[in-house]
């Protein structure tokens, strides 16, 4: 069979509306057990591709045989390329421990802002206290005090 015939084949199978053969469906099954790392078994699969395990075990055993032996080793193959499966609960625990990060960070920032609000407001009255302090010793002394104005 040409691969040209055999894509048509597929395409034919995977667009009608008719329930799929049992052997593709059993390849299927085979393919969705070993990508998991499950051991595959008739009966698995048969559970897996939601057929008859008797009726497959009957007219389809070499076949069956044939996807337990080399299914497995096909995809681990494939698997080897560095393409891997996302994995739903690794992503939701990196997702957690970096939320956790996050708000630890964020209660960081807040503890800083109100020590550095402490410092800001100390600074604040310290020049006060001295500006007062100037403007008094110069008012004793006879001098004028001028202003530090800010450039912009």
């Amino acid at each position: 069979m040409r691969n040209q015939d055999l894509a048509n084949l597929i395409d034919h199978l995977l667009s009608n509306d008719e329930p799929l053969p049992v052997p593709f469906k059993a390849l299927l099954a085979s393919v969705l057990m070993a990508s998991r790392g499950a051991a595959l078994s008739k009966a698995g699969m048969a559970r897996i591709g939601q057929y008859s395990h008797g009726s497959a075990h009957k007219h389809y055993n070499d076949l069956l045989e044939t996807l337990i032996a080399r299914i497995p080793a096909q995809v681990r193959d494939m698997d080897d390329t560095g393409v891997r499966a996302v994995d739903p609960d690794a992503i939701r625990a990196q997702l957690v421990s970096r939320d956790a990060t996050i708000a630890a960070l964020r209660r960081e920032i807040a503890e800083r802002n109100s020590d550095m609000e402490q410092v800001r407001r100390y600074a604040l009255a310290l020049h006060q206290r001295t500006s007062e302090l100037e403007t008094q010793l110069a008012a004793d002394h006879g001098r004028r005090v001028r202003p530090i104005r800010p450039l912009e």
